[in-house]
């Protein structure tokens, strides 16, 4: 493990810097490749005068550059030399500035469009990027991976920082700009870009002066200001973000005349505007790629003219709780990539328009519809000609799909770049479909890393693709309500599986040896037959079980005394935590699992059986570090 040297606050020696600055400048490189730039390097680091983000920046700039030659060009810049007090920052900034590629320049500039300290999605950002059309002529690459890159280049010469990172894949979700950075950009953007906070109800006018300039503008709506006019006037606007988060009644009676006005926006973000109604003149926005409605909990339907928007690249609709349809004539759409329609639960059917969608790359959730409106409406087989959906993708509505013949045309086997699927067997019509064929069906991709099957109707065998060769790489799993289902799968045979959640199972009454994989044979003991055990769930760190109202039993396996000592830790080796709730008959925990010196947490909740048996069998039970009995920690580690 590296060492890692902590810099103080506030202004650094001359040896401070220069180490914070080697330390990024110089990573990776050979011994003898330093000594030739050590020299010029130090003589960068007292350019720095002290300051740890000018020393960080312009380490992540020498970087890139590999000879004395490139080093001693930056040393020798005359950017150094300007003047002005408020500059005094800038010189570091602006060598690492005017060392990036064009593209790269445009997407650091609009980064001034975030209000200072803001945490910044790293999803929206290049969304909003393509939006203004950054990345247009390059077409060896999709658009999604050169703003990837974009941002990790970004990132890496020290633009952005505080990041957080998704659990699953560690890669970077979210981050924000140092106050200094967010300065920078702002005086590279000048009068371009603009944040706006409208508090009062008398009209500001300080964006007069700027009519002609302004291509980018934030605005914040307080709860009782008013929507300012002078903003219909800014007719060159390419961006327009409106952030209102105390119910601001303004926006909606401004519509009309917004979109009538801003034919040159590109970008408009109405989120969290409480808004009901989307006027028809949003169809004359034709230059518009980034739309953001999402958050606007009483928004009913959206208008037959957002379909002659046919530039439109992302259409942001998560959280429109109330929505209960898309436009019929969606699938005019052809250049949408991006459809996020998360915890839209009014929907009840998508248009059959969407299957001309085939530019998607996200589509958060297809719902089946019940077959009310015959062959108007999306179906499972239409999902074959969106080939090219990637990330996450749940399917609800499945208990109203009929018959499996939809589902096999569906071949979301083929889906390569799905990673995340939700199954939802749920229906609104109380009919009774073929779900266990079209679960066999629905085959997820190999290289799925996330499933949820819920509401799961079939009868007690298990789909075939639930093992180990067919799900090779999956992480996470989650089964709830499926009530027909008296054993659990095999899931122990799950070789990459981390976290596995088992909710409202109402039929299952115990778990055996069939839920770790070791599988009886007629006339055989149920351990391995090989040489080499097998080790059920080899990298299992979360075990959750949830309103398992009937489970009694959690079976031990039954090993011979000859066979012990080879399978120490063959169960489970890596599990962490162990969360039990609302499991009220459970009597017990099998040996097993109370001999796991990798397990941390153990917490049982509303389980009175089980936490009667954790007492008696304390002595056991206490070399768990933390663990938490209905709600309160009985014993919590220091650690």
């Amino acid at each position: 493990m590296g060492s890692t040297t902590l810099f103080p606050l506030g202004q650094l020696y001359d040896e401070e810097c220069w180490s914070l600055f080697s330390q990024v400048a110089l990573f990776g490189r050979p011994g003898g490749d330093r000594k030739g730039l050590e020299e010029i390097g130090k003589k960068i680091a007292k350019k720095c005068k002290g300051l740890p983000l000018a020393a960080k920046v312009l380490g992540g700039l020498l970087r890139f550059k590999k000879s004395k030659e490139q080093w001693q060009s930056v040393l020798d810049s005359e950017l150094w030399e300007l003047e002005e007090v408020e500059k005094g920052l800038f010189p570091p900034l602006l060598l690492s500035y005017y060392d990036l590629p064009s593209t790269l320049r445009q997407c650091f500039a609009y980064c001034a469009l975030f209000i200072k300290d803001s945490v910044i999605e790293k999803d929206k950002l290049i969304k909003l990027w393509m939006a203004q059309g950054f990345f247009s002529g390059m077409l060896h690459k999709e658009m999604e991976i050169i703003g990837e890159e974009c941002f990790d280049d970004l990132a890496m010469r020290s633009f952005f920082q505080d990041f957080q990172k998704d659990e699953n894949n560690n890669s970077v979700m979210k981050c924000k700009m140092h106050d200094i950075v967010h300065d920078f950009a702002q005086f590279l953007t000048k009068n371009e870009c603009l944040l706006l906070a409208i508090e009062v109800v008398k009209e500001p006018s300080r964006i007069d002066s700027y009519n002609g300039n302004c291509r980018h503008l934030v605005m914040v709506l307080e709860k009782e200001s008013p929507f300012p006019s002078y903003i219909y006037n800014v007719e060159k606007l390419r961006s327009l973000l409106i952030k209102s988060y105390n119910k601001n009644s303004s926006i909606s009676g401004a519509l009309p005349k917004l979109f009538d006005q801003l034919k040159c926006l590109r970008s408009l973000d109405l989120s969290w505007g409480s808004i009901k109604e989307i006027p028809k003149e949003i169809g004359k926005l034709i230059n518009l790629r980034y739309l953001k409605l999402s958050n606007n909990h009483d928004l009913l339907e959206l208008p037959e003219t957002l379909c002659d928007l046919y530039n439109l690249q992302t259409l942001d609709l998560t959280r429109c709780r109330s929505l209960q349809k898309l436009p019929s004539g969606i699938g005019k759409l052809l250049n949408l990539r991006h459809l996020d329609n998360w915890e839209t639960f009014g929907l009840r059917s998508m248009p059959k328009g969407m299957r001309r969608l085939t530019c998607l790359r996200s589509l958060k959730e297809v719902v089946v519809s019940d077959g009310c409106n015959g062959n108007k409406t999306f179906t499972l087989g239409d999902l074959a000609n969106l080939s090219y959906l990637r990330g996450d993708l749940k399917i609800r509505g499945l208990g109203n799909a009929g018959d499996v013949t939809e589902a096999r045309k569906a071949k979301l086997h083929n889906k390569k770049d799905l990673f995340g699927l939700t199954l939802n067997f749920d229906s609104t019509t109380g009919r009774m479909c073929d779900e266990d064929t079209i679960l066999e069906a629905l085959q997820p991709p190999g290289n799925m890393e996330r499933l949820d099957i819920r509401c799961f109707n079939g009868p007690i065998l298990f789909p075939s693709w639930l093992n180990s060769s067919a799900l090779a790489q999956l992480r996470h799993l989650t089964l709830g309500n499926c009530r027909n289902w008296t054993l659990l799968p095999p899931l122990g045979e799950l070789p990459s599986l981390e976290s596995l959640q088992i909710l409202n199972m109402n039929g299952v009454k115990k778990v055996g040896e069939e839920f770790l994989g070791l599988r009886k044979e007629e006339g055989q003991t149920s351990t391995p037959s090989s040489s080499s055990p097998m080790i059920a769930f080899p990298n299992l760190k979360s075990l959750r079980f949830s309103n398992m109202v009937k489970w009694k039993h959690w079976i031990n396996c039954e090993i011979p005394s000859t066979r012990v000592a080879e399978m120490d830790n063959a169960i489970m080796p890596r599990l962490q935590s162990l969360d039990l709730q609302r499991c009220g008959k459970l009597k017990a925990l099998p040996h097993y699992l109370l001999g796991l010196t990798s397990l941390k947490e153990l917490s049982v909740d509303w389980c009175p059986v089980l936490a009667e048996y954790c007492q008696k069998e304390w002595p056991n039970i206490s070399r768990i570090p933390n663990i938490r009995l209905d709600g309160v920690y009985v014993q919590r580690s220091s650690h």
